[in-house]
């Protein structure tokens, strides 16, 4: 089995931030199926689906201390996996933490990569003070939802809006 390391993405890398913006809209690509795989109509719903938009959000959200951008990398150094992930404040005051891409090459997948994506996603969060974590899926995500439920998360919502969501929190200790 390979091995792989997970850090955070090179601030001096445009290919890692070429990557992981490809992997965002993959992942949206992949796990909204009304989109139906097309660039096209997911810009229907979402007007800023496009690369250099999606660049831009994510090289503005990079730079921000309350962002943290993690990859896994393989034994080659090759980026093979993401996961973003910033802290936010709620109405009544309380931080909490939110994730909002996540992403593992198909060929690396059923590895334990986003189990370790996740943990030290959690890590980050807890060093924060964040009280609970939010995501937010597709109801369709089966993978997504089994990871996060192994780890503790629960469905606290459903919504229907442009597709039918889930909202998936997990309460944090102190």
């Amino acid at each position: 089995m390979p091995t792989y390391a997970i850090r955070g993405l090179d601030k001096e890398s445009e290919a890692e931030l070429d990557q992981v913006t490809r992997w965002c809209m993959a992942a949206v690509l992949e796990t909204i199926p009304e989109f139906e795989g097309s660039e096209a109509k997911a810009r229907v719903e979402l007007p800023n689906f496009s690369f250099d938009a999606m660049r831009a959000m994510i090289h503005a959200d990079f730079v921000r201390p309350t962002h943290r951008f993690l990859v896994a990398v393989d034994a080659d150094g090759r980026l093979v996996g993401h996961s973003m992930l910033s802290c936010r404040v709620d109405p009544q005051g309380a931080p909490f933490g939110y994730f909002f891409s996540r992403f593992v090459e198909p060929d690396h997948r059923r590895r334990g990569l986003g189990t370790r994506l996740l943990d030290a996603a959690v890590a980050w969060f807890d060093q924060r003070g964040c009280q609970y974590l939010l995501a937010h899926t597709h109801e369709t995500n089966v993978g997504l939802r089994a990871l996060f439920e192994g780890r503790g998360f629960r469905v606290v919502e459903r919504t229907v809006k442009r597709w039918p969501a889930l909202t998936l929190r997990l309460d944090r200790p102190g």
